[in-house]
């Protein structure tokens, strides 16, 4: 038995919280597609193994013809990770 949170009790998997969020003006250059739904910001509540599962499973989707064929640019996506117990 481990003592967590003053009582005693199992502890159990160990849970974050994953976000990706597309930076400024990123949004102009696409989307996430997670559960379906285009969004600009992905949140994931599980275990690390799980939820790094999940989040290198979701597709960005660049808009149609933005730029000219053979041309690229550049945007930054953040990452936050939190422990899900602090």
């Amino acid at each position: 038995m481990a003592r967590y949170g003053g009582g005693v009790g199992v502890v159990g998997p160990q849970h974050v919280i994953v976000t990706a969020s597309l930076g400024e003006g990123a949004a102009a250059s696409g989307s996430f597609l997670f559960n379906g739904n285009l969004t600009n910001i992905v949140s994931i509540t599980n275990t690390p193994t799980s939820a790094a599962t999940t989040l290198r499973a979701v597709p960005f989707v660049p808009n149609p013809n933005r730029l000219p064929v053979g041309s690229n640019e550049s945007f930054n996506v953040t990452l936050t990770v939190i422990d899900d117990r602090a």
